[in-house]
């Protein structure tokens, strides 16, 4: 189910109470995220912070790190099959490297939206520079992630849905290659709150997302 409005209210008074200190505030939220919120306030990132986007490793086209390289060929089919399905307006996908870097990303060519235009190939977009997000907690759980509005660590990402998808070990690059034992943040879906043509997707990927706490 998408989240309500009374939900979201809940949210934003359980971040102020973080903030403050107020551990017990972070109940409302599934586990995964509640440790998300941890990491991210121990790596120093304040709730009320805008997202701090690190600059691009490399020149944002050419991958340094072979596995990088290997790892972005694996997913490259996938993710257009994802945006074939799903892009539009309003999207962005890519998929991280274990670190948190970007090294794949799909987004629509007239795309404008400031907390979407810095998602580029070399930066790095982990809970230590954004906060939570979907991406971040599939990095650290290896599970399916989806997270709404508020249910984010930053105020700044309150518009925001994002889900993702580890991925990694059943990728295969050809006959030879397997990606084995790379957890990265694939299918990382963001656009803004409230669009009706996403209720589909968000809604089937929630019921992924169930076994690992479902959503606030």
């Amino acid at each position: 189910m998408m989240a309500t409005t009374v939900g979201q209210q809940q949210l934003v008074a359980a971040r102020a109470a973080f903030a403050e200190g107020d551990v017990q505030s972070l109940a409302m939220l599934p586990l995964p995220l509640q440790q998300s919120w941890q990491r991210s306030h121990a790596a120093g990132v304040r709730p009320d912070q805008e997202p701090y986007y690190p600059p691009l490793q490399g020149n944002g086209h050419h991958l340094e790190s072979r596995d990088d390289r290997r790892l972005a060929r694996c997913v490259q089919p996938e993710l257009e099959q994802l945006w074939s399905a799903f892009g539009a307006r309003g999207w962005t996908m890519f998929c991280a490297n274990r670190e948190g870097m970007v090294i794949v990303h799909r987004a629509h060519g007239l795309e404008d939206a400031p907390l979407l235009r810095p998602i580029q190939v070399g930066r790095r977009l982990g809970e230590a520079e954004i906060g939570t997000t979907a991406p971040a907690v599939s990095l650290a759980d290896d599970l399916p992630a989806l997270v709404r509005g508020n249910e984010h660590y930053l105020q700044r990402f309150a518009p925001v849905f994002c889900l993702s998808e580890p991925a990694g070990a059943g990728l295969r690059c050809d006959r030879h290659h397997r990606v084995g034992g790379a957890r990265s943040g694939i299918a990382a879906g963001l656009f803004p709150a409230g669009g009706a043509g996403h209720r589909e997707p968000l809604d089937a990927h929630a019921q992924r997302c169930a076994p690992a706490g479902g959503a606030a």
